[in-house]
């Protein structure tokens, strides 16, 4: 099985992160990306670096809006009602074996 890759590991911050927290990680990880950092460099490594930018973007704006958020994790299961860490559930055909 593939690992999987979340937004929050992207921005590297746990799923009860705050808005601000969300923030201040995307600002952290932007600013490796600035052009004055890149100047001069391979096509390739500008082409990296773009879509960097653009996994960055898409997670700080998937998890920097609490709505958006709520359904990314309902989504992917990292979220129970409850509010914990969990596993995506089964359907209860794959569960007991009959499908």
């Amino acid at each position: 099985m593939q690992p999987v890759v979340t937004w929050y590991d992207v921005l590297d911050v746990m799923p009860g992160a705050s808005t601000e927290e969300i923030q201040g990680k995307y600002e952290a990880r932007a600013s490796l990306l600035r052009p004055e950092f890149i100047a001069g460099a391979s096509s390739a490594v500008l082409t990296a670096v773009s879509r960097a930018q653009q996994l960055l973007d898409s997670a700080r704006r998937v998890l920097g809006d609490p709505a958006t958020r709520a359904r990314y994790d309902a989504a992917t299961g990292i979220r129970r009602s409850g509010g914990g860490l969990a596993q995506p559930e089964l359907p209860v055909r794959a569960r007991v074996g009959t499908g």
